[in-house]
């Protein structure tokens, strides 16, 4: 393991979210949506502006942004590397390596997946062979380290490990390895040690969710067939949903939380899932939550969904993929259209896309339509990181380049 500092100089329900930065998987609130509504509404005349844009490599890991640092992760069979940029000139400050053990039999799902998380002076990281590292954000400086398949002795999921953790209070919460592990466990943020961790299930690729209703804060984790919500300080079992039976394949879609509608919506690729929007009510003593609606022409493969106003938009199915937008009262069909696998990040009432092959786009949806109103090709085919954004300052990545866009 080697370790190269400095070479330039050297949360969510506890505080209230700034569009000013962003510090984890799904950015301010952890939907991928700001209240901003200042971007222009078309590049017809005034495209994006190309800031910088340099060489990263392997890996679909987003990009945090905070007082003009970025933070990701990238490399390839056989190194993990997190690195710290300047913002300002896509300069590095510094990086820190470890090698890993995971290697695809497929070259684009090589390097890591999963997002770090910053809190505080800290700075977290899940690597793809799911070794888990803290570091002081400003200098690189590892803090501690866990390697959570030696621990528990068992094989890593299809595809490496790839959900994002999260934070709350002074612990960071992340889905286990299931099987014989804990299919989710809580880490101290000082010094790396279990919290909490007694609860047992196959996890997935989907990162957690904090949601709080009726006053109870609740950690939600999608288990490959359950969904789970976990008291987030003692890991205990608030309630849980079976969505699917017989699952083969992994999830990656972090649950949309719905708070107007009380709801979570989540959606499947590879079985009868499709979409679904899971109703949470209090009753009792306890939670009850029922299925409020069902809709299989959107189906998740990989990426994240947002909500604008009440409409909830995904990208459904393989290349070339579908742009859905569904009811997110009813869950029905408002529109589907044809248009590359992709990702999102919503700014007030307008949306933008990167599709898989790179281009981006401008969009101000309604119940009639997505309204696509301008694009821009700016990285090349796997564009599959969803996109960041801080301000007008749009920070992109593929397998190979990591941008910045000022937006108009």
């Amino acid at each position: 393991m080697s370790c190269a500092f400095l070479l330039l100089g050297t949360f969510f329900l506890s505080a209230s979210p700034s569009d000013s930065n962003w510090l984890q998987w799904g950015g301010p609130s952890r939907d991928f949506s700001l209240a901003q509504n200042s971007l222009a509404t078309s590049w017809d005349e005034n495209q994006p502006r190309v800031v910088w844009r340099r060489q990263l490599g392997g890996g679909h890991s987003a990009i945090l942004a905070e007082d003009g640092v970025l933070y990701t992760m990238h490399g390839g069979a056989r190194r993990t590397r997190v690195v710290a940029i300047d913002a300002a000139h896509g300069k590095t400050l510094w990086h820190f390596d470890s090698g890993n053990r995971y290697q695809s039999h497929m070259a684009q799902y090589d390097g890591p997946h999963s997002t770090p998380l910053i809190a505080g002076h800290r700075l977290f990281t899940v690597s793809i062979d799911a070794q888990v590292h803290a570091f002081d954000k400003g200098s690189g400086r590892l803090l501690w380290q866990r390697d959570l398949v030696r621990e528990h002795g068992v094989d890593l999921p299809q595809s490496g490990y790839a959900a994002s953790p999260v934070a709350w209070r002074d612990l960071i919460l992340l889905p286990g390895l299931g099987g014989s592990a804990a299919g989710a466990m809580a880490l101290d943020q000082r010094d790396g040690s279990t919290a909490w961790g007694e609860q047992s299930f196959n996890s997935s690729h989907a990162s957690p969710t904090l949601i709080s209703l009726g006053g109870t804060p609740q950690a939600i984790f999608h288990g490959m067939e359950w969904l789970y919500s976990l008291a987030p300080d003692t890991g205990s079992l608030i309630w849980r949903k079976k969505l699917r039976s017989g699952a083969a394949d992994n999830i990656s879609f972090t649950p949309v939380w719905d708070e107007e509608g009380g709801q979570l919506l989540v959606s499947h690729r590879y079985d009868n899932s499709g979409a679904q929007a899971l109703r949470i009510e209090e009753s009792g003593d306890g939670f009850g939550v029922e299925k409020a609606w069902h809709n299989l022409r959107l189906r998740v493969e990989h990426g994240n969904g947002v909500l604008i106003g009440r409409i909830f938009i995904a990208s459904s199915g393989s290349s070339p993929g579908f742009l859905v937008g569904l009811d997110a009262d009813d869950g029905s069909l408002l529109w589907r259209v044809r248009l590359p696998k992709a990702t999102f990040v919503s700014a007030g009432n307008q949306l933008l896309i990167l599709d898989e092959e790179g281009t981006l786009h401008l969009a101000r949806p309604d119940r009639d339509g997505p309204h696509i109103q301008s694009n821009f090709k700016v990285l090349q085919y796997n564009a599959w990181t969803a996109p960041t954004l801080v301000g007008k300052s749009l920070y992109l990545r593929d397998r190979f380049d990591i941008v910045r866009l000022d937006l108009p």
